[in-house]
């Protein structure tokens, strides 16, 4: 099934879960940009993927500061987000 978000539509309703659960804790302002209609743009896309990585490395290492499974998720979801919304938009890597 599709994300809830029309800007989304590349994402499993599991993969958007898991984004408005970071975003709603580490950037509640971007959680309402991605929710308002219209299209990503490449600013909002790296916006997405800078709030994802901190997510990632900020508190989901273990003792070790090896990535959780949990950080493991989050980063996939960051490389996801990036790629799908590359190929849907015709984008080079550049932007």
């Amino acid at each position: 099934m599709a994300a809830t978000s029309s800007k989304l539509p590349f994402l499993s309703d599991a993969e958007y879960e898991l984004l408005v659960q970071v975003l709603s804790k580490r950037n509640p302002g971007l959680l309402e940009q991605v929710g308002a209609p219209g299209h990503l743009s490449g600013d909002d896309v790296e916006a997405l993927t800078e709030v994802l990585i901190a997510e990632e490395f900020v508190s989901n290492l273990d003792e070790n500061w090896d990535p959780t499974d949990y950080a493991l998720r989050v980063e996939k979801l960051a490389d996801d987000i990036k790629s799908r919304w590359l190929r849907l938009s015709g984008k080079s890597d550049g932007f």
